[in-house]
Order: structure tokens, then sequence, then C-alpha cells
């Protein structure tokens, strides 16, 4: 008996047959058959075979997470164990992944999306047969791809914070020269802030009546922000409550409105010379007689002048 044909373990691994004998000489003498069996013993032509896995997978930022990964000897006659191993990952000094050498067991350590700027991460990982002198020729590799899910688990923060005190003159009606950062480093929805400016608690005065920020919302980190004078008449120097003037610029989540950041503004207003003497009365009325001689006194006035800069008043006919 001769194999006529090449054997393959994965197509047909056991042959049942009858083989006949005949008496050629004595016909017609009984024939006598045997029942006969063949069994194909398997050998190494085939990587392993993953049955337990994905390519791609979405995970939660800051969460560590675990996956079980199976492959089987892809010679299921010779049914040899499977080890794993790690390729390479996208960042090697991280080191986000391992894998068990005997489970399969995946483990990926919690990822922060925001700090390091991940929103996909990918490794490649390889099951390989340990029976042989170059395990590596008889291993078969696994791609995987992770979505990183963003987690609103940062805060609204205002950058700008070298210019805090500001100086000009009152009836000013124009815009802070410094325009301001805010960043969300979040993505999506989770980046959206609003801005506003704030009474300072404890202050009796709401200074913001007098000013406006632009724009109200931000998103990430793709937005300046001016400071303007709303209303200058009550940038009057000559109330002194006015004079020095103190505001928070107040940063919140859209979605999360606990998320906050704050920054104290200060204003201080210079006296202008806007202001006409004031006479203490509006009429002077005195008798003087025809008598009277040269650098005799006639009668006293007072004027004042609300401006700092003009306390001395000078007179004249």
């Amino acid at each position: 008996m001769t194999v006529l044909k090449e054997l393959d373990y994965k197509t047909a691994n056991f042959y049942s047959f009858n083989i006949e004998a005949e008496d050629s000489g004595h016909n017609p003498t009984r024939p006598k058959d045997v029942r006969a069996s063949v069994t194909v013993k398997d050998r190494r032509d085939s990587k392993p075979v993953w049955i337990t896995y994905f390519s791609v997978q979405t995970i939660d930022e800051l969460v560590g997470k675990s996956f079980t990964f199976t492959a089987i000897d892809g010679d299921t006659g010779i049914n040899a164990s499977v080890l794993y191993s790690k390729v390479s990952e996208q960042n090697e000094n991280a080191n986000y992944i391992s894998i068990d050498k005997h489970t399969g067991i995946l483990d990926i350590k919690p990822i922060d999306r925001d700090t390091d700027d991940l929103s996909v991460y990918t490794f490649q990982i390889v099951a390989y047969v340990n029976d042989t002198d170059n395990p590596g020729d008889w291993s078969t590799p696994q791609s995987v791809t992770l979505y990183i899910n963003d987690l609103d688990n940062k805060s609204p923060v205002i950058v700008t914070r070298d210019k805090i005190d500001f100086e000009f003159f009152e009836n000013f009606a124009g815009s802070f020269e410094h325009p301001i950062l805010i960043e969300d480093k979040d993505t999506g929805e989770n980046a959206q802030f609003s801005v506003a400016l704030e009474k300072l608690p404890g202050t009796k005065i709401d200074y913001t009546e007098a000013f406006i920020i632009t724009p109200n919302a931000g998103y990430k980190n793709t937005t300046y922000f001016d400071i303007s004078v709303r209303n200058k008449t009550y940038l009057d120097y000559e109330n002194s409550d006015w004079r020095e003037i103190t505001f928070n610029i107040l940063a919140k989540g859209k979605l999360d409105d606990t998320k906050q950041d704050s920054l104290k503004i200060t204003v201080n207003l210079r006296d202008l010379n806007d202001e006409r003497p004031t006479f203490a009365k509006s009429e002077y009325i005195t008798e003087l007689k025809e008598t009277a001689k040269k650098e005799d006194f006639v009668i006293q006035v007072m004027a004042t002048d609300a401006d700092e800069e003009d306390q001395k008043t000078g007179y004249r006919r």
C-alpha cells in the first residue's frame, strides 16, 4: 500500500478502509478481507491561531483595564503550548501595555489622555509556540488600536497671569491691552467652558457693571479673551469708591460648573482734569462805602475743584 497524494492533517487525520484478498487460482473461492485504519500524524507547518482577541477597543482614560487574549496551536495534532509577548507599543517609554507570557492576560495601565495628548494608542502582541528551535518562525502577531475616551476631569485654567494690575484715566472707554488665554485640556464637550466677570466676594460695590469680557465662552486653548469698558460713567475718579476697582475673571466648565478657575483683576483710576471749579455760593453780596480806599477788604469768596491735581484754585475778576 502506497500513498498516492500528499496527506493533510487539517483535511483528514484518519482513514479507514477494507483490504480484500482474492485467490485467483481457485475461482470461485470466496475473497477474504480485513479492516485497515491509518492515523495521520500532524507535523509543524502552521502558526498559532487567535481565537479570543480584538483589533479595536475603546477605553476610558485614567482607568486600568485587563483583557484575555487566547491563541491555539495551528497544528492541532501537536497542540503545543502557546506563549505570548508584547512586540511593540506606541510609546515604549510609557510602557502602558503588558501581557502575561503564559495566560495571555493583557493589562493596560491608566492612560491620561489630556496630559499625554493621546486619543488613539496602538500596540502589537504576538502568540508563538515554544516547541521549535526558532519560535519566531511559528508566531502570529496581532495589532490593536485603543481609542481613549475623554473624561471631564480637567478644569478650565486661566493661563495668562502675568498682568493683573491695570491703571488708566477716569472716563476711559477702551479695552485692556492684554488679552487673556484660558484653556481646558479635556476634549469635545468636556473642553467647553464659560467666562464671565464676577463681583469679588466681600466687596460692597459690583465693579463688573462697568466692564465686559468677550467672548463669553471658549473651547480647549483656542480662544483669547478681552476685557473692555462697558459703561465709562462709572469710572469717575471723583467718586472715591471707584478709585480702586477689583473683580474676578471666572471660568467654569460647561458640563460641570464646579470645575472653575478665577483670577483677581485690579484697576487703579487716575484723575483727569475734567471738572470745573465750583463756588461755595451761587451769589455773593456785600456793601462797600464810597470812601473805601485802594487795598481795602471787600469780600471773601471760596471755590473748589474736584480734580485732585487742581486742588489749588486761582481767582480773577
